[in-house]
């Protein structure tokens, strides 16, 4: 955190960009997985309420059908069970309906079952109709049986076989007509009836009580007859109202199955266009975000490149001793700033060598003025020298000689003070040029402090490559464990495949779930694949950043290399000011020596002007003070040659950089 806030701006800004876009890349991915699973699961449950709608309406049409066969049962046997197995099948229907009701409710199954669940109604009613019609004719037949029973045990016990007979043929007629609902049997049946009843009124062998008794059993027999063939004759129309219902119900329910078999279908279609939709729009992103990283990595990568070498080459130039170079890096970033502050200091360290080489060459003049009046004030001193001579071995023209004489010392004293003032002007350009210098150094250091910092940009440059490098790393694991886990879901997915094709038909909404679920796997892994193959792109980028770090890292030598050579120039001129200024030293104190001894001079030629004839001995030591002289002259002859030499010889030492 501390690294990332000493970044400069346009580092910060573009690290944030790069960060801002990967973060808005994984939300825009995230929102777009969120709503498609989120589609799907919708999907996938109303795919589900159709697969249970769909399996609801083919146990309605099984209830139908059982419905109708125990029907058709119970009107061919006319059994009481066949009768509670419908009704038994239709309130099955029935609670079937409603479940499909609470399962899906849309407007076309509301209205497919509420027609179902009225005409389920409508046939239950009609179904009652239909019981009571059978029932009644059963109870007419056992009626009609009971009447016939005591007809015909009145009947044998007087032994009339003749009405026996009758009532044989008219219980063979009632069996005909049940067998063939013949219309015309009616009418024989009634002839036979009347006959029997005449037989009875004019047979003498029954007893007026018996005959009432056989007209009455007669007359049950025939009204029950009468109505149970009304019964008989309603049952084709309920039957016939059973068959259009059936019909109808049939109809509904066939629509019923197609609505939901349509809609299952649209829903596969649905759910199959999403993933194909999902699938394009994540190739799509990938292939976005991968252009987009690749992009600003590049341009990231290049940016800091080019300033990289600009500045390597910068310092390779000005090392090489071209201090008039400067690094051209026009970026606000911390390269940028660290190439202003490395121009900087090579303009300071261009002016420092500018003013040294001024005063070398001011030196150098001074040195050769020097050389030349210290040479004549040499002449001078050896004409003194002679001229003290002269007067030791005599006295002629001396006067002469000693007007001579003070003129040479008045020359020699002005001289000697040019010399003083112009061996003041070296010491004083010498003290400039060390204050020249150490203002260089302290410019190297500062230099050397700009290289460390340098230095440090780069090592941060380096360990925050790595540090990246380690994250791909991690997340290259991430992905690895991503294909882990979309191995495992496809393993479970086909366990629910084999699970689901083992429950029938009640497995097909799982294994549905269990395909989507192996295709969601599937595409995990393919974009897992995707996102390994860019990490894998991201870590070769990497490794190209930590070659230029590395690169880097070398051309900072090279600036270190450049900063030591200019400290060892700088080192050597300061040790040949300080010769300079210790032979600097030296002149003045010969300067000094020649002073006291022109004017000890002055006052021995003073002392020989006063008394007219000196005496042997002054003349000697007059010219023992020039002889004197003459030496300290040479010294400062000598040196004043190695003062032109040092002069020289630090001229040499800046030609070598360019200014």
């Amino acid at each position: 955190m501390i690294s990332f806030l000493r970044l400069s701006p346009t580092i910060k800004l573009k690290i944030t960009l790069l960060v801002a876009l990967a973060a808005v890349s994984m939300v825009i991915l995230a929102i777009v997985v969120s709503v498609t699973m989120y589609k799907m699961a919708s999907i996938d449950r109303q795919e589900n309420r159709l697969q249970q709608s769909k399996a609801l309406g083919d146990r309605i049409e099984a209830d139908m059908l059982s419905a109708r066969k125990n029907e058709s049962d119970f009107v061919r046997t006319q059994k009481p069970e066949q009768s509670s197995a419908v009704k038994e099948q239709i309130a099955a229907l029935q609670g079937h309906i409603k479940d499909l009701q609470a399962t899906l409710s849309t407007d076309e199954i509301h209205m497919n079952s509420e027609k179902l669940m009225s005409l389920s109604n409508e046939y239950q009613d009609r179904f009652e109709e239909l019981m009571k019609n059978v029932t009644g004719t059963q109870s007419l037949t056992t009626d009609m049986v009971f009447a016939a029973e005591a007809f015909r045990g009145i009947v044998e016990n007087k032994n009339e076989s003749g009405l026996l007979l009758q009532m044989y043929m008219i219980r063979q007629i009632e069996k005909d007509y049940l067998l063939g609902r013949d219309g015309d049997l009616l009418t024989v049946f009634d002839k036979n009836v009347a006959a029997i009843e005449k037989t009875v009124r004019q047979s003498s062998a029954f007893s007026g009580a018996s005959q009432d008794i056989l007209l009455r059993n007669m007359d049950k027999y025939k009204a029950s007859f009468v109505k149970m063939t009304s019964l008989y004759q309603e049952q084709p129309k309920l039957l016939g109202k059973f068959a259009a219902l059936n019909e109808e119900i049939s109809a509904k329910i066939t629509s019923l199955n197609t609505y939901l078999k349509t809609e299952t279908d649209a829903s596969i279609a649905s759910k199959s266009k999403l993933k194909s939709t999902m699938q394009v729009i994540l190739l799509l992103f990938t292939f976005m975000m991968t252009a987009a990283m690749i992009t600003i990595g590049t341009m990231l990568a290049s940016s800091m490149n080019r300033s990289l070498r600009k500045l390597q080459e910068g310092t390779r130039i000005i090392g090489g001793g071209n201090l008039a170079y400067r690094v051209d890096v026009q970026s606000s970033d911390e390269i940028g700033q660290l190439a202003a502050t490395f121009n900087e200091m090579a303009g300071e360290v261009q002016k420092a060598f500018k003013y040294v080489v001024d005063v070398s060459g001011q030196l150098s003049e001074a040195s050769s003025n020097l050389l030349a009046i210290s040479e004549e004030t040499s002449a001078h001193t050896q004409e003194v020298s002679r001229i003290a001579t002269t007067v030791e071995e005599g006295t002629v023209d001396q006067a002469d000689q000693i007007a001579l004489g003070f003129h040479l010392l008045r020359d020699m004293n002005l001289q000697t003070q040019q010399v003083k003032e112009a061996v003041a002007e070296i010491a004083l350009q010498a003290d400039r040029s060390t204050d020249k210098g150490a203002e260089g150094m302290a410019v190297v250091a500062d230099l050397e402090k700009v290289y460390l910092d340098y230095m440090g940009v780069g090592k941060s440059l380096f360990k925050r490559v790595e540090g990246v490098e380690q994250h791909i790393s991690q997340m290259v694991k991430m992905i690895a464990g991503i294909e882990e886990f979309s191995s495992q879901i496809g393993l479970i997915s086909l366990n629910a495949s084999i699970e689901a094709a083992r429950a029938g038909s009640f497995g097909r909404g799982f294994a549905v779930i269990a395909e989507t679920v192996k295709d969601l796997a599937e595409r995990t892994k393919a974009q897992s694949l995707d996102m390994r193959r860019m990490s894998a792109l991201m870590l070769g980028m990497m490794n190209e950043l930590e070659q230029d770090t590395k690169r880097l890292e070398a051309g900072g030598k090279i600036q270190g290399e450049a900063v030591l050579q200019t400290r060892v120039a700088f080192v050597q001129i300061a040790e040949q000011l300080e010769r300079i200024r210790e032979h600097v030293g030296r002149v003045q104190d010969s300067l000094k020596f020649v002073t006291n001894s022109t004017n000890e001079l002055t006052d021995a030629m003073n002392g020989v002007q006063v008394v007219s004839h000196q005496s042997k001995e002054a003349a000697k030591e007059v010219a023992a003070s020039s002889r004197e002289q003459l030496v300290a002259m040479e010294e400062i002859n000598e040196a004043a040659v190695q003062l032109e030499y040092f002069s020289e010889h630090l001229l040499r030492n800046i030609e070598q950089f360019t200014l």
